[in-house]
């Protein structure tokens, strides 16, 4: 199995916080993210595999789901510059008084 390029790409991140350490309040020593960094190099194909398998899955089954209701419908020119837009009540108040009625 072949390793995403975000995985790899990631790795190289970890390592560079290792040796690049971040400043400030609450950042870890170096290491403790040098220990995160391998638990992720470990772990991170197993969890990036079950996440591949899972998007397959939710993909495939949402590819022959038939029983959709068709959202979006295509209006007419004349339809869409007939159609007015909608302002509430609130909005309409705010429009006078910045206007000065």
């Amino acid at each position: 199995m072949i390793l995403p390029l975000a995985y790899l790409k990631i790795v190289g991140h970890k390592w560079a916080l290792v040796i690049r350490a971040p400043k400030g309040k609450g950042s870890s020593s170096s290491l403790d993210r040098a220990g995160q960094a391998l638990i992720f190099m470990i772990f991170g194909p197993i969890i990036m595999s079950l996440n591949i398998f899972t998007d397959v899955y939710w993909f495939v089954k949402h590819l022959y789901k038939m029983d959709l209701d068709k959202t979006v419908t295509k209006k007419s020119k004349a339809e869409e510059m007939m159609e007015l837009p909608q302002i509430n009540r609130r909005s309409y108040k705010k429009m006078l008084t910045y206007f000065g009625e």
